[in-house]
């Protein structure tokens, strides 16, 4: 997954000042909290997305409606739309949430398979991916039927693609590539 430099400074900050101050919970609480809130109400989202309306309002509006969240977590909230970056939210909260991870000694992990993994083979896998990265993880797992086999695995910034649809896509190129030199010798 790719991950905008905005949003990827935003919450690397943010993950910073919550494992200093001893925060990192309660913030991937409370965006959790919040995301949760603006998907069930997608007008809130569009109001607050809409570039003609104030700053000020905005934020007069997200300060009553989570008046319960932690000051840090409204100040920062306030930033965001005092930066015009209120659309960066949900990416923000998928960095932080590996970063508060990476705080924690966690790593995220993310595994894509063709076919749902049956649950003695995501335990040995999680098994074999904590020996691989030294680290206790936290698995997700995701079917993606386009893969058609195999799996493409996701630590932190890196992907291994061991899927079938990759390796296709890797003989096609290296075909086309042989083809291309081909028709550069017969000339």
């Amino acid at each position: 997954m790719y991950t905008n430099e905005v949003a990827l400074r935003y919450a690397m900050a943010l993950a910073s000042f919550a494992a200093q101050n001893e925060m990192l919970d309660i913030f991937e609480k409370e965006l959790e909290e919040i995301e949760e809130y603006l998907d069930k109400n997608e007008e809130l989202e569009t109001y607050l997305s809409f570039p003609k309306v104030r700053p000020e309002e905005k934020q007069e509006v997200i300060l009553k409606l989570f008046a319960h969240f932690s000051p840090e977590m409204l100040n920062f909230l306030c930033l965001l739309i005092e930066k015009k970056r209120w659309q960066e939210l949900k990416e923000i909260r998928h960095v932080y949430n590996r970063e508060a991870n990476l705080y924690r000694g966690r790593v995220a992990v993310h595994v894509e398979t063709a076919y749902p993994l049956e649950e003695d083979l995501e335990k040995e896998l999680k098994v074999r991916l904590e020996k691989v990265t030294n680290r206790p993880i936290d698995l997700s797992t995701q079917t993606t039927p386009e893969l058609i086999g195999g799996m493409k695995v996701r630590i932190g910034h890196q992907v291994i693609d061991g899927s079938i649809a990759n390796q296709l896509r890797s003989l096609k190129r290296d075909l086309l590539e042989q083809k291309g030199r081909s028709r550069g010798d017969s000339q």
